[in-house]
């Protein structure tokens, strides 16, 4: 990007254009479109080199049921992910993928941010060793060297973030409807202080302020983790009573059912549905 100007609107007061040499601005929605044509080169290369690796792999191994790391980029956010039926070869396969998006890196003159690294397995077989086993185990660690040189041995982690979703090993999402459900409860406690009984905001705005602003934190990237299990809907439902009590201003004895009539709003598996 070359020749760009920026200028601050302040109080309605607009300046002067300055030049701009740095890059993107936080935020700008040409980020997106331009990491992605950044990253193109890094993704073909990985795609190109992945059938390769995986039929070397399976011959040498011998293991028919190894799939060849894929890496996923969202902007600045990526995950490799490698498929067998061992853990130990699936570590070391990360650990050698991981080495050559690093190369690419230097190439291009970036740096990945390795203190944001993290490491998962996802299992669901018995035999397996379990969490606790898996942190002492140094062959189901990757290893890698940071920039000082200096030889870092990164463990496998119970759950893992990644864009706003937590995942644990074994993909029960338990700990994302935990965490969820803990914000959205947040939330509704600052509702609260906006109106009560005697003074405050009109139901109607309190309403609109729980789909516009409560909701959301509760069925955030709903298609990845909504599986209609009656722990799922105990734990939301819990905080949209909490909400439609707020917003009704009825005592906690009152049935939801009548609650839900009373300020259209469905029951929160409905709405995920």
């Amino acid at each position: 990007l070359q020749d760009r100007q920026a200028s601050i609107c302040l109080d309605g007061k607009l300046s002067s254009c300055k030049p701009v040499h740095n890059g993107v601005p936080q935020g700008s929605p040409v980020s997106g479109i331009l990491s992605a044509f950044y990253s193109t080169g890094l993704i073909e290369y990985m795609q190109g080199r992945r059938e390769a690796r995986q039929e070397h792999v399976r011959e040498r191994e011998g293991n028919p049921t190894f799939i060849a790391p894929t890496l996923f980029l969202y902007v600045d956010d990526g995950r490799i992910t490698v498929h067998s039926d061992d853990l130990k070869l699936n570590t070391r396969e990360l650990g050698n993928a991981f080495g050559v998006v690093r190369e690419w890196f230097n190439g291009a003159g970036l740096q990945p941010d390795l203190d944001k690294c993290e490491l998962m397995h996802h299992t669901w077989r018995r035999r397996d060793p379990s969490f606790e086993e898996m942190e002492q185990d140094d062959s189901l660690a990757m290893t890698y060297y940071n920039a000082q040189n200096q030889l870092v041995r990164l463990r496998p982690l119970r759950v893992v973030r990644w864009l706003g979703i937590f995942f644990d090993s074994k993909l029960t999402f338990r700990a994302h409807v935990d965490k969820a459900c803990g914000k959205a409860r947040k939330a509704a406690m600052a509702l609260r202080m906006l109106g009560n009984t005697v003074r405050g905001l009109h139901q109607g705005h309190m309403r609109r302020l729980y789909i516009a602003c409560i909701r959301p934190i509760l069925i955030y990237a709903s298609a990845v983790w909504w599986m209609q299990m009656a722990w799922q809907v105990q734990q939301l439902s819990r905080v949209q009573n909490l909400c439609l009590r707020l917003i009704c201003a009825v005592f906690k004895t009152s049935p939801i059912y009548a609650l839900e009539i009373e300020a259209a709003i469905p029951p929160i598996s409905k709405v995920l549905d």
